[in-house]
């Protein structure tokens, strides 16, 4: 018994890090389907039995089935991710001029409207040290998002700021 229960808990342990999308704490894969997302521990732990049992969550993440895709909000932020790691330098740049190409494809990547383009520029520009004195890219990129949705008029216009 006591073995079961040990290999329910690292079970859980391994999926949880997936958080909660389509599915509960125990990924994705069959188990999703099957067993309801909003269930608590007891039941997360049939649905990581059956995800690790079939091996029904490792041929979801490669066939990208079984509630194993991302959602738009996940590739929007792994594109900024990428964007940010290959252009912080010429964004850092044009963030304290308030203006420049990198600076406007970054714009478009948080999905921000044309209309408010010209406030997400000057918002940034205005807060430009706080912003890079992040240390590393994804700081740089969480502390942009932060300064622009504490501002609801730019935070609205903005698809992908969360």
């Amino acid at each position: 018994m006591q073995r079961l229960v040990g290999i329910i808990a690292i079970a859980l342990i391994c999926t949880s890090g997936f958080g909660a999308r389509k599915y509960g704490m125990a990924g994705c894969g069959l188990g999703s389907y099957v067993i309801d997302p909003e269930g608590g521990g007891v039941v997360q732990a049939f649905a990581a039995t059956t995800n690790g049992t079939a091996a029904t969550k490792f041929f979801g993440i490669v066939s990208g089935t079984s509630n194993c895709v991302p959602d738009e909000g996940d590739k929007k932020a792994e594109l900024q991710e990428k964007f940010i790691r290959h252009n912080l330098s010429s964004l850092a740049k044009e963030i304290t001029q308030g203006e420049g190409e990198t600076l406007a494809a970054f714009t478009e990547a948080l999905g921000c409207s044309a209309a408010v383009a010209p406030a997400v520029r000057m918002e940034l520009k205005s807060n430009a040290q706080t912003i890079l004195a992040a240390p590393g890219g994804m700081a740089v990129l969480e502390s942009i998002k932060g300064t622009l949705k504490s501002r609801p008029e730019i935070g609205q216009n903005c698809q992908y700021l969360s």
